[in-house]
């Protein structure tokens, strides 16, 4: 197990359960209508995050200062069961420690897979655009990118069949749609955009655009359940 760039060895740690990927539940509005039996739903396409508990047996005990350390906060993680990606995850319950068989300390560690999505190591690979062209979702479901227009003046980025407009760009403008923010630098242009943020869908995605480009880096973020 890896998490935050380290591994678990590091620490002389045995892992003794690495827990299971779960696949996230969505999120669905249940309305209740009177003099109905039924419950009618909306099935909203986002997904609530889990947790998956990891054990750990504790070798070196003069190392738990550096271990609780390291189990804190929110980074990558990765298992040898989960190959070629890695969840983003956070520490954020206490750490359980008790002894195994009277000799070592046994220690549970809760991770909150926040997102509840795996992603693969593929989705973040920059690409770099300079003409259009189409760009192919590999994972299971939508992706939420990062994207960087260099260019000036007023463009429009057309995914698909759906246009994003963009005002008065400066050299360049940066656009991630998972954390919902459009920026350059530290500055907040937020302004600049017009409508809903871009997503791929699966499969293929054309990618063109109107206006003054150089080029259009794409972190694609790909993605699955």
């Amino acid at each position: 197990m890896e998490f935050k760039g380290r591994n678990h060895e590091e620490f002389d740690l045995l892992l003794l359960y690495a827990g299971r990927r779960k696949k996230a539940e969505e999120r669905v509005e249940v309305y209740e209508i009177p003099y109905r039996d039924d419950e009618p739903s909306e099935h909203t396409g986002k997904y609530k995050p889990y947790f998956r508990e990891m054990e750990f047996l504790i070798n070196d005990n003069t190392k738990k200062g550096q271990i609780y350390q390291w189990l804190n906060g929110y980074g990558k993680l990765r298992t040898d069961s989960d190959p070629d990606g890695y969840f983003k995850a956070e520490v954020i319950q206490a750490i359980d420690s008790d002894k195994y068989q009277g000799l070592y300390d046994n220690m549970l560690v809760s991770f909150k897979i926040n997102p509840g999505f795996f992603y693969m190591d593929s989705g973040d690979t920059p690409v770099v655009m300079t003409a259009p062209g189409t760009i192919v979702n590999m994972g299971t479901h939508t992706s939420e990118p990062y994207i960087k227009i260099t260019g000036s003046g007023n463009i429009d980025l057309t995914i698909n069949s759906t246009v994003y407009s963009f005002t008065a760009v400066d050299t360049y403008l940066e656009i991630d749609s998972e954390s919902k923010y459009v920026y350059r630098d530290t500055l907040n242009q937020g302004e600049k955009m017009v409508g809903e943020f871009p997503i791929f869908e699966l499969g293929e995605n054309a990618i063109s655009w109107t206006g003054t480009v150089t080029e259009i880096q794409i972190i694609p973020r790909w993605r699955e359940l």
